[in-house]
């Protein structure tokens, strides 16, 4: 087993809703060697923000007592956010993906430190540095932060307001990001 495979394997032991597993059987393929990295569509940038999802919604699905039983389907970018399908998701678990689909929108698609620009045309956000690399994208927009996501739920045959702040998280991600001397290649 190589290095990569070693490492994916040790992830999947940890969070195993990353395993591809059969749709039928619902058990891992037989002949899987750990050299797939996962189902994931997504920039680079965002590898580590990923992996602090993963981590965040490790405890409320053992919590639901879910945690082999959850799965991410499918896990891509879209309009510059963070789109993670899964087979259903407790309410807490949902939460929490969905400041991880808005807070995406801050963090480079590029190298994983905050953005501070995005594009038009294909939307992407980028830092200053990794911006002036990519020529090829429309101008856009300067970003500007903002911890708390305000969105519409359909509730009781009606539209309620909800309001999420990932505050916490994005100063988690932050603070890992300024301590580590890792430059993420992959998503591990």
């Amino acid at each position: 087993m190589t290095e990569d495979q070693t490492v994916v394997k040790a992830l999947i032991e940890r969070y195993p809703f990353l395993a591809p597993y059969n749709v039928f059987t619902g058990e891992l393929d037989e002949d899987y060697d750990y050299s797939y990295i996962f189902h994931l569509e997504i920039p680079r940038g965002w590898n580590r923000l990923f992996l602090q999802l993963c981590e965040d919604i490790r405890q409320p699905l053992i919590d639901a007592g879910c945690l082999e039983s959850f799965r991410l389907l499918q896990v891509k970018e879209k309009y510059n956010r963070l789109e993670v399908y899964n087979s259903g998701a407790p309410e807490a678990v949902q939460e929490i993906i969905d400041k991880y689909t808005e807070m995406a929108q801050y963090v480079c698609v590029n190298c994983g430190r905050p953005a501070e620009y995005e594009t038009s045309g294909y939307i992407a956000s980028y830092c200053i540095e990794c911006f002036k690399d990519w020529v090829r994208h429309e101008k856009g927009d300067w970003i500007k932060f903002n911890p708390t996501y305000t969105f519409k739920r359909w509730v009781n045959n009606a539209w309620e307001e909800h309001t999420i702040s990932f505050e916490d998280e994005w100063n988690r991600y932050l603070k890992e990001l300024k301590n580590s001397k890792i430059t993420f290649r992959t998503i591990v």
